[in-house]
């Protein structure tokens, strides 16, 4: 799972730069879960710019399927599922008032994301289209 924390460049936009980049492994037997962190310095070869070499984070700035192929590329792995956040996002959980819900067996598909609802998180992953 890709956890992409980003920030739009105007109230509304699609495109921004991702601030943090996080790479989680999820284990749905185990329900336990292993966290890598990318330093959004990191300078790679960007797809989208013609594999010209920038700052991980600046293939957001162009989508989310350029900065998905970006962390892929750079990792080696394909990334399943991907769960993206901007600062209103953040704001509209703090204020939602949600109660704790069992972990569903599958992580849902691209048209319908599955929500999980925890004690002190709430993670929506959706298969990477």
């Amino acid at each position: 799972v890709l956890l992409i924390g980003w920030s739009r460049t105007d109230i509304g936009s699609t495109v921004g730069l991702a601030d943090s980049i996080i790479l989680a492994t999820v284990n749905p037997q185990t329900y336990t879960a292993s966290m890598m962190s990318i330093a959004r310095d990191s300078f790679v070869p960007i797809p989208c710019y013609g594999g010209e070499y920038d700052k991980i984070n600046s293939g957001r700035s162009t989508s989310r399927a350029c900065f998905i192929e970006t962390v892929e590329n750079f990792i080696g792995q394909d990334i399943d599922y991907y769960m993206e956040l901007d600062y209103l996002g953040l704001v509209a959980i703090v204020n939602t008032k949600a109660t704790a819900a069992p972990i569903p067996p599958i992580f849902g598909t691209p048209s319908k994301p599955k929500i999980i609802i925890g004690s002190r998180m709430i993670l929506i992953m959706a298969p990477v289209a």
